[in-house]
Order: C-alpha cells, then structure tokens, then sequence
C-alpha cells in the first residue's frame, strides 16, 4: 500500500510536464526498466518420439504462423534439422524452443535458414 501511494505521488508531480520528469515515465514504463523482455516460459509438452519425413513441397518459412506454440520439426539449409517450438515469428526471425533430447533450450532461427517445416 505505502508502495503504491509514493508511485502515485511521483506521477503526480510529474504530471507538471517537466522535462526530467518525461525521462524518468519513459524509463519506468520499459519492461524491467531495461526495455528486456525475458523469454517465453518453457513448453511444458515433449516433441513426438519421432522424425518426420521431409515434405516434398519445400515452403521456406512462409506460413509458418501457424505452427505458433506447436511442436514443428524444421529443416535447415545447413543440413540439420530438429523439433522446435516457436512462440514468436517476425518478419525475418523465428523465436522460440528447440528440442535437444533431454529439454528445450531457448534459440532464435533466421527464417532464411528454413528450408521446410511441419507441425504437428
């Protein structure tokens, strides 16, 4: 309670349209006072125990969208390929989980890596 009352009262002197005011609202509202954001919480679900065959059809990432918060196995143009769980895709960045056999490990994949994706 006595927390929330000397938030309020700095926002209300702030409210004064002071310079050094507008800097500090700025900084308060950024996640952690940062402007970080902490990453997704963990799947709690494993990947099937087995490894699709890779599609005939090779669709980059485009639709990948749909595979949001689902187990997907991707396939890279390096050669590997592995089960992901994404919980974010951007225009050229796909955030999210992989797989490695004993737990997810958070990882970011450029979307011109994906060679193909299936979800299940």
């Amino acid at each position: 309670m006595q927390l929330e009352q000397n938030n309020n009262s700095f926002f209300d002197k702030c409210s004064m349209q002071k310079p050094y005011c507008q800097k500090k609202l700025t900084a308060m509202q950024r996640t952690n006072g940062q402007g970080y954001q902490p990453p997704p919480p963990v799947p709690l679900i494993t990947p099937p125990p087995f490894i699709p065959p890779m599609p005939a059809f090779q669709n980059g990432a485009m639709g990948m969208r749909g595979c949001l918060n689902r187990n997907t196995y991707v396939w890279l143009v390096n050669g590997t390929s592995y089960w992901y769980f994404p919980t974010y895709i951007g225009r050229q960045t796909a955030i999210g989980f992989r797989w490695r056999g004993f737990g997810w490990i958070y990882q970011r994949i450029s979307l011109n890596n994906i060679i193909t994706f299936q979800c299940f």
